[in-house]
């Protein structure tokens, strides 16, 4: 049998829900939370979460509250970026609140329904101001929600509760392979493998039988980039990947934001670079190193790499990993930090044997690939989690029926 519908002010719900005004379904308990300076904050360093618009900014000896609540921003929330930032988050235990968040408790209803009905809703037609937005106490009262039977919403939170915590189990497995890999690099960029003899050198203690050499000198060329005339649409046309800092945002890059043409191309200082070239950003991420997977075109941000044959590029691209902080450090600007070429070449570099750097670029690479696998799972299970919110929030899909699946 089909479910039964029916038209309310929000669209259609299944015809056993309610519509429901947040006065109606919550409990807002404004008049418990304080503001406290970051002076007074500091006196009362402690264990006990100090929350603000979008989560903990502290922690202080004291605290207001005690049970599970849901926060929501009254100003300097993420509002507009609701489809990708949450709008609301969970506090359970002892806490205390400024006042910049509102502090909803459900009073016949599911706590953690509320946050998930919430959590990703768009509410900006209750947003006042253009600078610091705010959503005011009678304007939050006002918002409607679906609300299903106490059970059903029971069941909906129990299940967007277990995805939620297969991912934060993710992001533990995430963080411990982040900090695998941080050790590791650094120890097999500067003691290398199974080494027992070591000599001094500028970077410290090394392999007796590595050298120390300038970026510069281990390079055969830099190739930079450049953009087309944005004024001439033919220059702007989907037939060559164009790399800027804006896609620098994994280290193996299959594809890019923008394209240009084949005329783009020769009419500007962008250069044709060949697949697997190892590139660098010397603006903004300065110091970030990345691979194409394809032939592309990078803009003036950005320098491609090309190598001697004494230098192993995968090598070099976990080298720039473990001293991205000490180029960063070096690079220059008040706005927009960039590093010029003449620096970023006299970088020192400990250079192990040819065959050597593939042993620890190999090692390093495998738990690269560990940890693209997690976050691949994690990006799979929040996409669940996506699609189950806006199919069981709306009643498209009844608990039963997913359950029955």
């Amino acid at each position: 049998m089909k479910d039964k519908w029916r038209r309310t002010t929000i669209g259609l719900i299944p015809s056993e829900w309610d519509i429901q005004k947040i006065e109606e379904y919550c409990h807002i308990l404004n008049n418990q939370r304080k503001p406290l300076s970051s002076s007074i904050r500091f006196k009362m360093k402690g264990k006990y979460p100090y929350c603000g618009a979008n989560g903990i900014v502290d922690y202080i000896n004291d605290y207001k509250f005690d049970g599970t609540y849901v926060l929501l921003a009254e100003d300097g929330g993420n509002f507009h970026d609701y489809r990708i930032k949450p709008i609301t988050y969970m506090m359970k235990g002892k806490f205390w609140v400024n006042n910049h968040a509102h502090i909803l408790q459900a009073k016949n209803g599911n706590h953690y329904f509320l946050h998930y009905n919430l959590v990703h809703r768009d509410i900006t037609k209750y947003i006042i101001g253009s600078t610091r937005t705010k959503l005011n106490k009678s304007a939050l009262e006002s918002i409607e929600l679906p609300i299903p039977p106490l059970p059903e919403q029971q069941k909906i939170a129990d299940i967007l509760s277990t995805v939620d915590k297969k991912i934060a189990v993710i992001d533990q497995q995430i963080t411990a392979s982040e900090e695998l890999k941080k050790g590791l690099m650094q120890r097999l960029l500067t003691k290398g493998i199974g080494h027992t003899e070591f000599k001094d050198s500028p970077l410290g203690k090394i392999p007796k039988s590595w050298e120390v050499k300038n970026l510069g000198v281990l390079l055969d060329r830099i190739k930079g980039g450049g953009t087309p005339s944005k004024e001439n649409s033919e220059y702007w046309k989907p037939e060559i990947p164009w790399i800027t800092v804006k896609d620098l945002k994994n280290s193996i890059i299959d594809d890019s934001i923008d394209y240009i043409s084949k005329a783009g191309l020769n009419n500007s200082a962008a250069n044709l670079i060949p697949a697997w070239t190892l590139i660098i950003s010397t603006r903004m991420a300065v110091g970030k190193a990345v691979f194409v997977t394809k032939d592309v075109t990078i803009n003036q941000d950005l320098k491609a790499l090309f190598l001697k044959d004494n230098l192993n590029k995968f090598f070099l691209f976990h080298w720039f990993n473990c001293n991205s902080e000490k180029i960063l450090n070096l690079a220059s600007g008040s706005t927009v930090k960039g590093i010029r070429l003449e620096v970023l070449k006299d970088l020192k570099v400990a250079l192990p044997p040819i065959s050597e750097q593939k042993d620890i670029a190999e090692i390093l690479s495998k738990v690269d690939d560990k940890l693209q696998t997690q976050k691949d799972k994690k990006q799979a299970y929040q996409q669940l989690k996506k699609g189950l919110m806006q199919q069981l929030l709306t009643g498209k899909i009844r608990v039963n029926q997913l359950l029955e699946a």
